[in-house]
């Protein structure tokens, strides 16, 4: 199922945040999105998600956005916002099967099948060993990886993830980029929105880089992610190597222009 958008606008607090933006999300593919600090990420995916107000054509499987109901919309997105924090003191297991609501209607319950997607989510999370625990009582990155878990138990042909790897250790934030790798090699189609330009040259399939709300680049990462843009569009040097036919990327200082901006920052 393709996700796609045309033209999509939004304007919050009087100020325009997306700019008509297109963006396609194909299955099979993880689609970092990246930019720096108020580029429009999280309120791109916010609006892909239904999230938010906005103008411009959304249409996910063919199917105009505007027309899908909650229940329809979340058989086919499950989103996962940037914040979280998980607030009812419910157990993991039963925060994970909360991603199982918008197949059992109202007042149904899990059967065999549930309860197996959500084990699946659960072991791709890691998270396993704490199903009985409380959710209120996990670390933050704990709560990260139950929330994720819950996101994937939605078991839908589309996931957008807004910094799914935020708070994570190393370990943990490698195997969550390897665990969407794996959905979408299923045959769906991945969004996920990263600052670790790291991750998003070694993981992800295409990349695509908001700038001041408008899309500035859309690609293949060893394509997209070069000295110049990580200068123009980050203010950062990187060294760029090669590790299995995929780029790795690791920042190792401001570029000139940026780091002019900083030393007469810290002048004043």
């Amino acid at each position: 199922m393709e996700l796609s958008a045309r033209g999509l606008n939004v304007d919050l607090a009087g100020r325009a945040v997306l700019r008509g933006v297109d963006v396609d999300v194909r299955p099979g593919e993880v689609v970092g999105l990246l930019g720096p600090n108020g580029a429009g990420k999280s309120t791109l995916m916010r609006a892909l998600a239904g999230q938010v107000a906005h103008a411009g054509t959304v249409r996910i499987g063919g199917r105009d956005g505007a027309a899908l109901s909650p229940s329809e919309r979340a058989r086919l997105v499950a989103y996962l916002p940037q914040t979280r924090v998980i607030g009812w003191p419910v157990s993991v297991e039963k925060a994970v099967a909360l991603g199982r609501l918008p197949w059992l209607g109202f007042g149904g319950r899990p059967g065999p099948r549930d309860v197996e997607i959500c084990r699946e989510a659960m072991a791709v999370m890691d998270v396993e060993g704490l199903a009985g625990r409380r959710a209120t009582e996990l670390s933050g990155g704990e709560q990260a990886r139950v929330l994720a878990a819950r996101a994937i138990a939605q078991d839908t042909p589309m996931l957008i993830a807004d910094e799914p790897a935020s708070g994570l250790d190393p370990a943990h934030q490698i195997a969550m980029m390897a665990a969407l790798g794996t959905i979408a090699r299923r045959r769906r189609a991945i969004l996920v929105s990263l600052h670790d330009l790291t991750l998003a040259a070694r993981w992800c399939d295409r990349v695509v880089v908001l700038r001041d709300g408008a899309v500035a680049a859309d690609g293949d990462p060893a394509d997209v992610l070069d000295a110049a843009m990580l200068a123009k569009i980050f203010g950062i040097r990187a060294h760029i190597a090669r590790e299995d036919g995929r780029p790795v990327l690791a920042p190792v200082g401001l570029s000139g222009e940026a780091a002019r901006g900083t030393a007469a920052g810290e002048m004043r």
